[in-house]
This record gives C-alpha cells, structure tokens and sequence, in this order.
C-alpha cells in the first residue's frame, strides 16, 4: 500500500497515513486532534548511484549527443 501524505487544517500537523490507492482522497484522521486532514500533494524523486533524480535534466544534459 502507498503512503501519503496529510495536513490537519486544526492543529497544523503534518502526518502520513498507509492507505490503499482507492481511498487515497477520503480525509485521514488527524493523529494529533483526531479532526480529517487533506491529502497533500508530494514531490515525486528517488535516488540513484548517490544522486537524487527527479526526471527533470541540467541544460547540458538536454543538448549531449550522447544522451
């Protein structure tokens, strides 16, 4: 199952919550203050060979060849 990522409007806690894909949207319960926090929206990136790659490339990369 993913995790996502949440936000209580209440208490302005930032929490995460394992959920299955098909109720990724519903509110999830605040941790702190019990209330439905709003699913937030996450930057996506995973890391390779010692670097971080989140599909966007330098100008140079862009113009190699060789790429």
């Amino acid at each position: 199952m993913p995790v996502y990522e949440y936000y209580c409007n209440r208490c302005q806690h930032k929490y995460d919550s394992m959920r299955p894909i098909s109720r990724r949207d519903e509110p999830a319960p605040c941790p702190n203050c019990g209330d439905p926090g709003e699913r937030q929206i996450s930057a996506f990136g995973f890391k390779y060979e010692g670097h971080y790659y989140s599909g966007h490339r330098s100008e140079r990369r862009r113009t190699d060849p060789h790429d």
